[in-house]
């Protein structure tokens, strides 16, 4: 794997370690699981390198979840001082996925 690479797939996990507050030994590990590091990451790199940050994490959090490795779940609730409907989303990671 070219040292780039390595570095891009370094920066994933870390970034949705720090967006999921889990350790980056476990998000690796659950992208592992999911082939999302070898079957994604590394040959789309030359695509993924050049989105933001923010869309990274929510594309591989999104794929996570889809491929099982991750349990979100979203929850609605009406917030009565701003007068608007909110978005919480709830990550499950203490379970043996």
């Amino acid at each position: 794997m070219d040292y780039k690479i390595l570095n891009f797939v370094i920066f994933c996990v870390g970034s949705v370690a720090d967006a999921l507050k889990m350790s980056a030994k476990d998000v690796y590990h659950r992208m592992s699981k999911g082939g999302i590091i070898s079957d994604y990451i590394v040959p789309c790199y030359d695509v993924l390198h050049t989105f933001s940050r923010e869309y990274i994490v929510e594309d591989l959090v999104d794929l996570m979840n889809k491929k099982g490795v991750l349990k979100l779940f979203l929850i609605f609730a009406f917030n009565y001082s701003k007068s608007s409907l909110q978005r919480y989303e709830i990550f499950l990671t203490t379970q043996n996925v």
